[in-house]
């Protein structure tokens, strides 16, 4: 498909060591993409935060990567803070996904990293947020048009036909692509004991390896996951055993599902910082929901059945 452009250039920063704008954005006929470019008189961003960019920070690496955000006229916030896992490959929004790394200087490619979103803007304003840590940049935005966008999209041109969705969730491996979701918004009431739902919620992730027989008590149809989970320890052994599942943040979507932030550490290691996942009631107990379960064992190349 052949996209529109919108805008060429917007300056978000400019200082006098640091240049910060949003280039090339271009829509499409389900969505639109953009590069974020980061100039620094210095020179490329610090080693730290480019790894960060890439997800994968080595053990006990400061993390500081460029923050990126959106904010739909709607109220819909799409940020860079907390990769999501087990999004289904079919999926179209609205969803943040990095399509690049930075590479090193001189390669004839303007610094930065491009985006693609799943899903075209409402009407209204387009809010871009953008933070650097790593060059002293504090949250900076700037308000695009949400109509141009959506008329540049009516104006791009499809080639061809795509290739069919690959059914399963999204991959994401260590250092690869990230795929980020919606900050989540409550969509009914909350359990009338928050806190020890937030507190039965951190236990499931706690244990989310436990077993009982061969169910998978703590995980969203654990019943049919004791095989997966016995793939997970023949091929990683105490690494999976011992693995920690930390949970950050809880945000309660209704009385009977949340959105959880958590991170995984191995042998005292960070393996995975502030990933999004999600947690269910079922029968009245809390269990992290089958598809964030299924997601973090993809990363490691481990399949849950259909």
């Amino acid at each position: 498909m052949l996209g529109a452009l919108v805008v060429d250039r917007i300056e978000v920063v400019r200082t006098p060591d640091v240049h910060v704008a949003v280039e090339d954005l271009r829509a499409y006929l389900e969505g639109f993409e953009l590069r974020l470019a980061i100039r620094s008189r210095s020179g490329p961003l610090p080693d730290h935060a480019v790894v960060a960019w890439r997800n994968a920070p080595e053990p006990g690496q400061a993390v500081s990567p460029p923050r990126l955000g959106l904010g739909f006229a709607d109220g819909v916030r799409l940020t860079n803070l907390s990769p999501a896992l087990g999004v289904p490959a079919d999926a179209r929004g609205p969803l943040l996904v990095p399509l690049d790394v930075p590479g090193p200087p001189g390669l004839g490619q303007p610094p930065g990293r491009r985006h693609w979103v799943w899903g075209l803007p409402p009407r209204g304003p387009l809010t871009v947020a953008v933070e650097v840590p790593a060059l002293g940049v504090p949250e900076t935005t700037v308000e695009l048009d949400g109509e141009a966008v959506r008329a540049a999209g009516a104006k791009a041109e499809l080639l061809w036909d795509p290739e069919p969705a690959i059914a399963g969730p999204l991959p994401w491996s260590s250092g690869g692509p990230a795929v980020f979701v919606p900050e989540p918004q409550p969509a009914g009431p909350a359990p009338e004991d928050e806190d020890g739902a937030r507190s039965a919620v951190a236990l499931a992730f706690a244990g989310l390896l436990d077993v009982e027989g061969d169910e998978v008590v703590n995980v969203e149809g654990g019943a049919e996951l004791g095989p997966t989970r016995r793939e997970v320890l023949s091929r990683f052994g105490s690494a999976a055993s011992g693995a920690v599942h930390q949970v950050e943040r809880v945000t309660f979507v209704d009385a009977s599902s949340a959105a959880v932030v958590f991170s995984v550490w191995v042998g005292g290691s960070p393996y995975l910082l502030s990933a999004r996942g999600d947690a269910v009631l079922r029968d009245g107990r809390w269990l992290v929901a089958r598809s964030t379960f299924c997601g973090l064992l993809a990363r490691v190349g481990v399949a849950c059945p259909p």
